[in-house]
């Protein structure tokens, strides 16, 4: 349910209440399971907006990093090159690159 949604039927209940349509307990109840989903909404979003960030964040970095591999690479021993390439390399299953 959207945060939209909530808050009109919030004003809805609002207006049940004053127009003598409902009485207080209900409302009282109604009222606090809508901010309940309110705020479950707003912490959803939260949350997003978090993690929107932290993926950008770490795209950046690896961008940094894929920017200076070449460098990186050219200045380790043959060794180090060899098991790297290896790795990148590795036939699995189902790959038929050799």
């Amino acid at each position: 349910m959207k945060h939209g949604v909530v808050r009109k039927r919030l004003d809805v209940l609002y207006e049940d209440k004053l127009d003598g349509r409902l009485d207080a307990t209900l409302f009282d109840l109604k009222a606090k399971e809508f901010r309940a989903r309110q705020n479950a909404i707003l912490k959803s979003i939260e949350d997003h907006q978090s993690a929107n960030q932290s993926y950008m964040e770490e795209g950046i970095r690896i961008l940094k990093l894929a920017s200076h591999t070449a460098g990186l690479f050219e200045r380790q021993p043959a060794e180090k090159k060899r098991r790297l390439l290896n790795c990148v390399l590795r036939v699995h299953p189902g790959n038929t690159a050799a």
